[in-house]
């Protein structure tokens, strides 16, 4: 906190000692009563901020449908980072659950909760996707779970061409 100070001057080159000391014992009263005003002053700023932030209008939910716009992406997120996943080269599934902490601001961090699989760049690609997600500012902050399977498309049968005979 900045404190207050004063400083006598003097444009009488030729006064007297006496003066001096009066202007002294002046200034050094001026001080004092400064800082007698100025502890009330600080603690009449500090009741009013908090006053107004015990008054402040809390922060908006979000809303079921901003959430869906926001995660609207998730399907193409998913089927893009398990195309170019070792587990899906293995033709494994795997299941995983992430939970993404949405700030005020919007902004996002992910964190992976549960993964049955090792796929460690399977995982930092989802988890790079969703924090790029982009959700309403100026809500409360949220927390949202997602938990999904990726499976392997299903192998579909050869074809067998019908033999025909020739005679």
């Amino acid at each position: 906190m900045a404190t207050c100070s004063y400083t006598a001057r003097s444009d009488f080159s030729g006064a007297a000692t006496d003066t001096a000391r009066a202007g002294e014992a002046a200034s050094t009263q001026l001080r004092e009563d400064r800082r007698i005003v100025h502890l009330p002053v600080q603690i009449l700023t500090f009741v009013l901020a908090l006053r107004m932030a015990a008054c402040a209008e809390p922060l908006p939910a979000m809303t079921s449908d901003e959430s869906h716009r926001a995660l609207a992406p998730t399907t193409a997120l998913k089927v893009r980072c398990y195309d170019a996943s070792q587990t899906k080269r293995e033709r494994r599934a795997v299941t995983l659950a992430f939970e993404l902490q949405v700030n005020d601001r919007g902004r996002v961090h992910t964190e992976l909760i549960a993964s049955d699989a090792d796929d460690p760049e399977l995982i930092e690609c989802l988890r790079r996707g969703f924090d790029a997600y982009d959700f309403p500012a100026h809500r409360k902050p949220t927390e949202i779970r997602l938990k999904f399977a990726l499976v392997p498309p299903r192998a579909t049968a050869p074809t067998t061409a019908t033999p025909t005979l020739q005679e």
